[in-house]
Order: C-alpha cells, then structure tokens, then sequence
C-alpha cells in the first residue's frame, strides 16, 4: 500500500522526473516508466487542486449567504463589508 502524497510532495516529485527527462537524464528504458509516474502525479495534483476549487467555492458562497453583517469591520456600523471580504472585491471589480 502506497502512502498518499500530498499536493506539494506530488508536484516536488514531478519536478523532479521533468528535470531528470529535461536533462537527458533517464535511459529510454526507463522513460515510459517515468512518463508513466509523471502522469499519475499529475492526476494527483489535479484531483487536489479540483477538491481544494470546491472547498474554497463552498467558503465563498456560505459567506456571501450570511449577508453584509457578518462580512463588516469589527467595530464598524457601516453596511459595507471589510476589506479582506469577498463580497466587497466583487463589488470593487463590479465598478460599484
């Protein structure tokens, strides 16, 4: 059983194997071994990429449902969301 890597030792791994081919390192034997690899750890990146798109799209759309309130500066009465907010970037780009 293989352990499973994370984002960043799949892509360090991937790296590495673009590197070695890049520089005439791999025999042609084991070049389709290594095509092979590459291409699972792409799949890797990927799918973590993906799952990672959805949770922070989930994040963004919980908030937005929340309302102004809960996305204002401490202590503020103001109806306009904070700085960090994403609600208040997608009004900055609106041209509101």
């Amino acid at each position: 059983m293989s352990k499973k890597l994370s984002y960043e030792e799949a892509y360090e791994e991937l790296q590495g194997i673009v590197n070695s081919i890049e520089n005439e390192e791999v025999s042609v034997d084991a070049l389709a071994k290594n095509v092979e690899r590459a291409s699972e750890l792409i799949k890797i990146c990927s799918d973590k990429l993906r799952s990672t798109e959805t949770a922070v799209d989930k994040i963004i759309r919980e908030m937005s449902d929340q309302g102004p309130s809960a996305h204002q500066q401490p202590g503020s009465r103001s109806s306009r969301p904070c700085r960090s907010c994403p609600a208040r970037r997608s009004l900055q780009t609106s041209g509101q």
